[in-house]
């Protein structure tokens, strides 16, 4: 929210919170986690609404809570160290849109807080047992069939309480399931609170997030309905798989509403656990090694640059739109095709730094990519005034 995290803020922002009826609320982390998040509760019932304290273990899992109870809005505190990070979801269990953060950084900043009499203050309930459900609801909507899955021995050598979730889901999918890496076992981890998936193969090559997600694209044109959308910035090589399937895939920010309603009906698309269930699955059903099923994707290679501005990031980034050949608007940056690989420019939240990331067939290619836009990129940051 660019303010500075005081139990003075969270109460201010949960009265905000508050205005939309009910509130969904959980923490992790540590005593300053809960100390934020119990102020932020305090400011929704002052206001008049309805707190659902939960006990979801992890971003991810307060997110498919918000979506299974239809929340107005959730607010889960995460902590490490010294570091608390605020996660807020809407009723699809996604993030808040930018317009409704603006809206909510601007009454933040002007400190409004409404209180409401005695007689009318909100009240508090306990919500427990989301980690057992989330993981169930993960193992049985991600089923790609009703039929007995093949066995399939997986690792989730995670210590994460998305990890904890991680396993407790592929368990209940019918996975045998081993909480230490071992040799000619995939082996599966979250990342970011529960939204990313990461592996490793059989062979133990490593798995990033985004050829991750490809796989489950992969897994959706031959199981599922044969449709996917993903993030702006998500693979080219998406693009790529749908093509040869006949059909295209949707982006969020270009394809509007169509991609929004069918990003929220693949959870898999956003949530590890669901991402993993649903790769293993496919594999139980298959007989497929993970290793077999990572080579059925287009392959890709993605490297990743941040160039600081000294002017604003829209600015840099309507000069690029104009003077670099195939730049085309994707979301809030640009996507770029140039020559045989891609390259997206997506400026940070709340900073004036712009990360490039460059997507070919080679490492070599896509540091290339990414090394010539960031080249340019800086080009036209010196052609504009300060801020």
């Amino acid at each position: 929210m660019g303010a500075e995290l005081t139990a003075e803020t969270l109460l201010v922002l949960g009265g905000l919170l508050g205005r939309e009826g009910t509130v969904g609320l959980g923490w992790a982390g540590g005593a300053g986690a809960r100390m934020l998040a119990q102020a932020a509760g305090s400011g929704a019932a002052a206001a008049g609404g309805r707190v659902l304290s939960h006990d979801a273990p992890c971003p991810s899992a307060a997110a498919w809570l918000a979506e299974s109870w239809g929340l107005p809005v959730s607010l889960f505190v995460q902590q490490k160290g010294e570091r608390a990070r605020l996660y807020f979801f809407d009723r699809r269990g996604m993030p808040l849109g930018r317009a409704r953060e603006r809206r909510l950084e601007g009454a933040l900043l002007r400190s409004e807080l409404r209180r409401m009499p005695a007689g009318r203050v909100g009240r508090w309930e306990s919500v427990t047992g989301v980690r057992p459900a989330y993981a169930a609801d993960a193992a049985k909507r991600s089923q790609v069939t009703q039929a007995p899955l093949r066995r399939l021995e997986v690792a989730v050598p995670g210590r994460e309480p998305a990890d904890r979730a991680l396993a407790e889901a592929l368990e209940r999918l019918g996975c045998t399931v081993r909480r230490e890496a071992s040799p000619g076992v995939p082996a599966f981890r979250t990342g970011r609170g529960g939204f990313r998936l990461l592996a490793e193969d059989e062979e133990g090559e490593p798995l990033p997030p985004e050829q991750l997600l490809t796989i489950v694209a992969l897994i959706e044109y031959e199981d599922g309905a044969g449709r996917v959308a993903v993030p702006d910035a998500a693979p080219a090589a998406i693009d790529t798989l749908a093509a040869g399937y006949h059909g295209g895939a949707l982006r969020l920010g270009r394809d509007g509403p169509e991609a929004e309603a069918r990003y929220g009906e693949l959870p898999w698309l956003r949530d590890a656990l669901f991402a993993a269930c649903r790769i293993c699955a496919h594999l139980g059903m298959t007989g497929e090694r993970l290793h077999g099923l990572a080579g059925k994707i287009p392959r890709f290679v993605l490297r990743r640059r941040e160039v600081s501005l000294r002017s604003g990031q829209g600015e840099v980034l309507s000069v690029l739109l104009r003077t670099l050949p195939g730049a085309q608007p994707a979301g809030g940056g640009l996507r770029v095709r140039q020559g045989e690989g891609w390259v997206t420019l997506v400026p940070l939240a709340r900073s004036a730094v712009l990360r490039i990331v460059g997507e070919a067939r080679s490492a070599e290619l896509a540091e290339e990519l990414c090394a010539f836009c960031a080249r340019r990129a800086e080009e036209a940051d010196r052609g504009l005034p300060e801020k």
